[in-house]
C-alpha cells in the first residue's frame, strides 16, 4: 500500500498495483508505445506527481511537452489569423488547468518542500517558451513591449506558468525569497531579452521583494566572481554573469517603481556603512558603482540622491572601509577611481551637484571634519576628471559629434560655476578655471562669451582677474574674437542689472582696465584688450550717468575717464557730451556725502580733459 505525498488527495491510498499500473502507462504513453490519449496521459502523470516523488523529474518535464503545444497552438492561432479546429490540434486547455490546479495545491499545502521546485520550473519553463517562439511571425507581430505582455498573457499556458511562479513568490516571501529571485536572475541570463516581459510581470506584482532581493544576489554574484578573479577582472562587468540580468530587472521596474529602487539602492548603502557589516556588505560602494556604468537610469540615481546622503560622517566611513578593512573588491583603487571619473564623464542631470560636491570637499577652507584620505581622494578624482575633459574635448574637434553629458549639463549651470569660481578665490580657481573652458569650448562661442562676461563683470580681486585672463587667452585660439563678443555681451547686460547690480558690474569692468593700464602685457599696441573693446562701447556706458544710483553713476564716470577714447561721430560726441552735462548739473544739486560729490566732480574734470584733445572728435564732413 502506498499514500499519497504532499498535495491534492493527501491521506488517500493507493495500492501498489494501481501505482504500477499508472506509471506503464505514463511510461508507454509519453514514449509513444502505444496510443494513449492527451487526457489520459495528463491524469497518469498527475496521479504519479501526487503517489510517487521519484516520478516528480519525469512528470514535470512530461508536463514541459504540454505546456509547450498549448503555446504553439497559440502561436499558431496568432500567425493564422483564426481558431484552428480540433481535429487538427489536441485541446490542451483542460489539461493545463488540472495540472494547474494540482500543482497550485501543493504550493499552498507545503510551500517549504514544493514553491522551490515549481518556481524553478515555471520560471525556467517560461524562459524557454519565450526564446523558442521569439522569431515566430506572432512572436514578431507584437510590435512594442506591452503588446507582447499581452500576448502571452492572453496565451493560457503562459498565465497558468506566472501564475503559479506568482503563487510561488507570495509563498516564499517571508521565509525563502532568494530561492524565487535566483531562479529568476538565471532564467534572466540564459533568456534575456526574450525573457523580460516575465520579469516586468513578476516585478509589478512584487515590486519592494523583487527589487531588495535582486539587488542582493547581483552583490553577492559579484562578490563571488570578484574574489575568485584576478584584480584586473574585478573592473569587468562582463565577466560578471548576473549583473546585466540585475541591470535589466531594475530597468524594467523603473517607469513604475523607480521610487522603490531609490529607496532600496539607498538602504543598501546605509546598511554597508554599519559597525555590524557583514564582510559581503562592505563590497556595495564597488558594486553600485558597476550597476551604475550599466544603467543611465541608476547612474541618474547615484549622482543625486546619493550626494545628498554623503556626509563628512558617510565619508569617513567609506574612507575606513577602503583603507582599512581592504576587502577584496576593493583593493583595485586604482580602477574603481578610474571607475568613478568614468562615470562622472556620464552624468548628465546631477552633474553639477557632482562638481559642486568635489569643490567643496577638497576645498582646505572647508570647516567639514574629514579624514585627509577623503580630500586627496576626491582631489585625484576632480584633477583627473579635468585632464580627462581636456583629452575628450580637444579630440572632439575632430570629431564634433562626439557627445559628453557632463558638459553639457554644466553649460546650462556654467553661471553658477562662474559665481563659484568669484566667490571661493584661490581656492578653486585652478579647477574651475580649466573646468569652464572646457564647458566654453563644448558649448560653442555664445556660451563661452557669456561665461567670460559673468568672470568680468564680477570680477573684484587680482586672481579673479587672472582667471578671467587666462580663460580669454585659452579660448582665444578656438575663437579669435571672443574678447570683443564678450565685452559686447557685458555691456548688454549692463541694462538688465537692477540698480545694486549696475554699480557693481561697472566696478569689475573699471578693476579689468585698470589692471590692464598697469599691466606690462599691454604694450603691444596691436593686442586687444577690455579697454580697447569698450571704446565701441562709450555711448551705452555714458547712459548710466543719468542712473538713480550715485554709486552707479560713480563707477560710470570713472571707467569712462580710465577708457582711451578714439575719434567718433559727432552724433555720439553730442550726446556723450548731453550725458555729461546733465550729470554735472545733477552733481551740483546733490545734498548727499561730500566725499562721494567731490569724487564725482573730480572724475568729470577727468572727462572734460579728455574731450579737450582736438584729435578726440572725428571730422563729420
Amino acid at each position: 500500500m502506498a499514500a499519497a505525498s504532499d498535495g491534492a488527495g493527501q491521506g488517500m491510498v493507493y495500492t501498489s498495483q494501481e501505482i504500477q499500473d499508472q506509471v506503464r502507462c505514463f511510461v508507454q504513453g509519453s514514449t509513444y508505445k502505444s496510443k494513449v490519449s492527451c487526457e489520459e496521459l495528463a491524469k497518469s502523470a498527475l496521479f504519479l506527481l501526487r503517489t510517487l516523488p521519484s516520478a516528480r523529474h519525469a512528470v514535470l518535464e512530461h508536463l514541459c511537452t504540454v505546456f509547450d503545444e498549448s503555446v504553439n497552438t497559440h502561436v499558431l492561432q496568432i500567425e493564422l489569423g483564426s481558431t484552428i479546429s480540433s481535429t487538427a490540434m489536441p485541446n490542451l486547455d483542460s489539461v493545463i488547468q488540472d495540472s494547474s490546479g494540482f500543482l497550485m495545491s501543493f504550493i499552498k499545502i507545503n510551500p517549504g518542500a514544493w514553491a522551490p521546485i515549481i518556481s524553478s520550473w515555471s520560471i525556467n519553463l517560461l524562459g524557454h517558451i519565450s526564446s523558442k517562439y521569439a522569431e515566430r511571425r506572432g512572436a514578431l507581430h507584437a510590435s512594442g513591449f506591452n503588446e507582447l505582455l499581452q500576448m502571452w498573457m492572453t496565451c493560457t499556458a503562459t498565465k497558468t506558468l506566472i501564475d503559479l511562479a506568482s503563487e510561488c513568490f507570495a509563498s516564499l516571501i517571508g521565509s525563502s525569497p532568494d530561492v524565487c529571485v535566483d531562479a529568476l536572475l538565471e532564467a534572466s541570463v540564459k533568456y534575456s531579452p526574450h525573457f523580460d516581459w516575465v520579469v516586468a510581470h513578476l516585478g509589478s506584482c512584487f515590486p519592494q521583494t523583487i527589487i531588495t532581493r535582486v539587488l542582493m544576489c547581483g552583490l553577492k554574484d559579484f562578490c563571488y566572481h570578484g574574489s575568485s578573479q584576478s584584480d584586473a577582472a574585478i573592473s569587468s562587468v562582463q565577466n560578471i554573469p548576473k549583473m546585466a540580468s540585475v541591470v535589466g530587472i531594475l530597468g524594467h521596474l523603473a517607469g513604475q517603481h523607480g521610487q522603490d529602487i531609490r529607496k532600496a539602492l539607498l538602504a543598501l548603502f546605509r546598511d554597508s556603512l554599519r559597525p555590524d557589516a557583514e564582510r559581503l556588505q562592505q563590497s556595495t560602494t564597488p558594486f553600485l558603482l558597476h550597476l551604475a556604468s550599466m544603467s543611465s537610469m541608476l547612474l541618474h540615481v547615484l549622482t543625486t540622491d546619493f550626494v545628498h546622503t554623503l556626509t563628512p560622517d558617510i565619508l569617513n566611513k567609506l574612507a575606513y572601509q577602503f583603507v582599512q578593512q581592504k576587502s577584496p573588491s576593493l583593493q583595485d583603487s586604482k580602477s574603481l577611481l578610474s571607475l568613478v571619473v568614468h562615470l562622472i564623464t556620464k552624468s548628465g542631470e546631477g552633474a553639477y551637484r557632482v562638481i559642486q560636491f568635489l569643490l567643496d570637499v577638497t576645498d582646505l577652507n572647508c570647516e567639514k571634519e574629514l579624514v585627509p584620505e577623503v580630500r586627496a581622494t576626491c582631489a585625484i578624482i576632480l584633477d583627473t576628471l579635468v585632464l580627462d575633459l581636456q583629452r575628450i574635448v580637444h579630440r572632439r574637434c575632430a570629431d564634433p559629434s562626439t557627445e559628453l553629458p557632463i558638459l553639457q549639463a554644466l553649460q546650462s549651470n556654467a553661471l553658477k560655476l562662474c559665481t563659484n569660481l568669484v566667490t571661493h578665490g584661490d581656492t578653486r580657481q585652478k579647477r574651475l578655471t580649466k573646468l569652464l573652458c572646457y564647458v566654453a569650448i563644448y558649448s560653442g562661442e555664445s556660451c563661452a562669451s557669456d561665461i567670460l562676461a559673468h568672470v568680468l563683470i564680477h570680477s573684484r580681486e587680482i586672481n579673479e582677474l587672472s582667471a578671467f585672463v587666462q580663460m580669454t587667452t585659452e579660448l582665444e585660439t578656438r575663437y579669435p574674437d571672443i574678447l570683443p563678443t564678450t565685452v559686447g555681451v557685458a555691456i548688454n547686460k549692463l541694462q538688465q542689472f537692477n540698480m545694486l547690480d549696475g554699480g557693481m558690474m561697472l566696478k569689475g569692468l573699471l578693476n579689468v582696465v585698470q589692471w590692464e593700464r598697469n599691466s606690462v602685457h599691454q604694450d603691444s599696441k596691436d593686442k586687444i584688450s577690455v579697454s580697447r573693446c569698450l571704446q565701441d562701447h562709450i555711448p551705452a556706458i555714458a547712459t548710466q550717468l543719468s542712473h538713480s544710483d550715485p554709486i552707479t553713476c560713480l563707477a560710470a564716470i570713472q571707467l569712462l575717464a580710465e577708457i582711451r577714447m578714439h575719434k567718433m561721430s559727432t552724433s555720439n560726441v553730442t550726446r556723450i557730451c548731453g550725458a555729461f552735462v546733465t550729470f554735472f548739473f545733477k552733481v551740483l544739486k546733490s545734498k548727499g556725502n561730500v566725499n562721494l560729490v567731490s569724487k564725482l566732480l573730480l572724475a568729470f574734470s577727468l572727462i572734460i580733459i579728455l574731450f579737450s584733445q582736438k584729435s578726440f572728435i572725428a571730422p563729420f564732413w
